[in-house]
């Protein structure tokens, strides 16, 4: 259960983290450094150890690059919610008619066909919780001089793209 759940308080997190080291990053880079830790302790379970490598401008870039992974995670962990509201718990927040729901006429089948397909969707979510996760984890190995596996970037760049094509398409679905 910690597999799924660190992971997602870890990204919970990471967006107000990125947001406060964008502004501390330049005027105090060791308390930024020290947050980042602090945060990874979340995701690992335990605190990493090593001396800062970079400059204030890593530092910036990576907070930078952190906040649009955060909003990322924040989409992530919106759309597990929502599943869980609309899906699972469908015959409690929405107390009809089901005439033209899906599984209608009757709550029961409403339900059932609400939970039956959200139930897929949000393990596909937890699963991508997980992976931007880790995937964050590998954008902070530069901040300890350690190489950054050279697709990162890249899987970043396409992640937030996508991210803002399926928050974009949602929301002028309305």
């Amino acid at each position: 259960m910690s597999r799924v759940l660190r992971p997602g308080a870890y990204l919970a997190l990471l967006l107000p983290t990125a947001v406060a080291a964008v502004v501390t990053s330049l005027f105090a880079p060791d308390q930024t450094y020290r947050r980042w830790m602090r945060l990874i302790a979340v995701k690992q379970g335990a605190a990493r150890r090593g001396p800062r490598v970079g400059t204030r401008g890593r530092l910036l870039g990576h907070a930078v690059a952190s906040v649009f992974v955060g909003l990322v995670g924040w989409v992530l962990l919106a759309m597990i919610g929502l599943m869980i509201a609309r899906g699972a718990l469908y015959g409690v927040v929405d107390r009809g008619p089901y005439d033209n729901a899906w599984g209608g006429p009757s709550r029961a089948g409403a339900w059932l066909t609400h939970f039956a397909i959200s139930v897929p969707i949000a393990a596909v979510a937890v699963v991508l919780v997980v992976g931007v996760a880790n995937l964050h984890l590998r954008m902070t190995r530069p901040l300890h001089g350690e190489a950054m596996p050279r697709w990162t970037v890249p899987v970043v760049l396409v992640m937030c793209g996508a991210a803002s094509l399926f928050l974009v398409g949602w929301v002028q679905q309305i």
